[in-house]
């Protein structure tokens, strides 16, 4: 399985043209007001906005629907009413955890609001370099939770994310979020 890094997704940002980072920000905005179920809220502290795009469209080219609030909506990740008429359409929560950024007050009250709504969560690291591994050590309370990593699923040579506890110890992201999970095989 392969983690993000910081300089692969810088890379992958700078060839979005402006009408893709509009694109974007209105699928974002639609996904915001519509009644729509997604697969993911992608919460994000502190990443720009083409990143998140980025990020966005590695989710859509796996086959996922995401949502996440941008600037443009005003929000930026932060913790509201809202938010919490959002997560309720959302089947995972997934945060980014870019490991040059601090938690803030808004991480914990999401992912503590969204662990008694669906209990699915997981992190996104973002390596600030390649370090050649698929072992993420999460800080704080990412610890807690499993990490996405990204990888071919074996005779069906479609790339997908798999939720990891630990590079042995892992299932397909479709699974996860179909399964319940407090019975999940790890």
């Amino acid at each position: 399985m392969d983690l993000y890094t910081l300089r692969d997704l810088k890379k992958k940002s700078h060839s979005l043209s402006q009408n893709e980072l509009s694109d974007f920000e209105e699928r974002m905005d639609y996904g915001v007001h519509s009644a729509e179920l997604y697969d993911v809220f992608l919460s994000h502290p502190g990443l720009s906005t083409p990143l998140l795009c980025t990020i966005e469209g590695e989710f859509r080219k796996r086959g996922f629907s995401v949502l996440t609030l941008t600037g443009r909506n005003g929000k930026n990740g932060t913790f509201s009413s809202e938010v919490k008429k959002i997560f309720p359409r959302c089947n995972a929560l997934v945060i980014t955890d870019l490991y040059e950024k601090n938690f803030t007050w808004q991480d914990y009250h999401q992912i503590g609001y969204f662990s008694c709504l669906k209990n699915r969560i997981a992190v996104l690291p973002i390596l600030k370099k390649d370090v050649n591994t698929d072992t993420y050590q999460g800080r704080g309370i990412f610890a807690h939770y499993p990490y996405l990593g990204s990888g071919i699923v074996f005779m069906e040579n479609r790339e997908t994310y798999w939720v990891m506890k630990n590079p042995d110890s892992y299932v397909d992201f479709e699974y996860w979020l179909s399964a319940d999970p407090e019975y999940i095989d790890w």
